[in-house]
């Protein structure tokens, strides 16, 4: 049974789960993080808070968040799931319960979905397998592996995906989810959604606007033009899967990359500065194993 009005911190299996209940005839924010954000015993003991619970729960928005303990975990673990099944009868007081999910946590999200009862969710370029024979392209699948080659793909979630067409891996993603409703773009940004959508200045509205029933189009996409003011978005853009990428087209990218250069002309002495100290630091670390041989 969920405890009302207090947030409680707890640990199940290799799963930190943080939650907070302000009101029950309000929803829930049911949020899983990126493969990036990773919890140690630390953080724990520290009082870290799980990635997305602050900026629901300092609204005073019922929250439920939930991050993997180590790298490699894919949110499988059998007693983890244990305890989803039982989540779920607690989770029905609510009106609705919404998922929130980017990267691996989109594939959480989606993945327990069902058990769950979620009944729609926001994901940010989610993965939907990290079984390499279902997704041959499935990312950092030399690494990572679902030990029963999970699936998430099929979850009766209603879902709203945002992603980068022109990131092969994540466009492929996203063809196999099959409850997809609505689908936002963010071309030329790779795999950095939510980061693009934090510099756009973007992502709280967002989410706030998909919390509360759904995002505008138009304005979302109108908003999204910027991109051409952040600085790994001419990294990617350049990437020609679609084949469309004409010389005129090259030209614009070059000429708003030169903008973007000189308005941020005074940033280059410490990023020069910051990668001589990282050359010199990796350099250091070689020699120091070359004379241990």
């Amino acid at each position: 049974m969920l405890k009302l009005n207090q947030q409680v911190r707890i640990q199940v299996d290799d799963v930190f789960i943080q939650y907070h209940i302000f009101d029950i005839n309000q929803p829930i924010m049911v949020t899983f993080p990126p493969g990036s954000k990773p919890f140690n015993e630390h953080d724990i003991s520290s009082g870290q808070s799980a990635w997305g619970f602050d900026f629901f729960a300092k609204r005073q928005m019922n929250v439920i968040s939930f991050v993997h303990i180590g790298k490699n975990n894919l949110f499988e673990s059998p007693i983890f799931e244990c305890f989803i099944d039982k989540l779920r009868a607690d989770l029905a007081i609510f009106p609705s319960r919404i998922g929130y999910g980017a990267s691996r946590g989109g594939f959480a999200v989606a993945l327990h979905a069902n058990k769950l009862a979620i009944d729609r969710a926001l994901l940010l370029m989610p993965l939907s397998t990290y079984n390499p024979i279902i997704a041959p392209w499935v990312h950092k699948a030399a690494e990572l592996k679902s030990e029963r080659g999970l699936d998430a793909s099929q979850c009766n979630a209603a879902l709203t995906i945002i992603y980068d067409p022109l990131s092969l891996r994540d466009k492929l993603h996203k063809r196999r989810f099959s409850h997809c409703v609505k689908a936002l773009t963010i071309t030329g940004v790779g795999h950095r959604i939510p980061r693009a959508l934090l510099n756009l200045g973007m992502l709280s509205s967002v989410v706030l606007e998909y919390r509360e029933g759904d995002i505008n189009s138009d304005y979302f996409y109108q908003r999204t033009r910027n991109r051409r003011y952040l600085s790994f978005y001419f990294k990617h853009v350049r990437i020609n899967n679609t084949g469309k990428m004409t010389n005129k087209r090259l030209m614009v990218i070059y000429r708003y990359k030169f903008v973007y250069f000189l308005r941020n002309l005074y940033m280059k002495p410490y990023k020069i500065l910051a990668k001589f100290k990282v050359n010199v630091l990796i350099k250091i670390k070689k020699l120091g194993e070359f004379n241990r041989l």
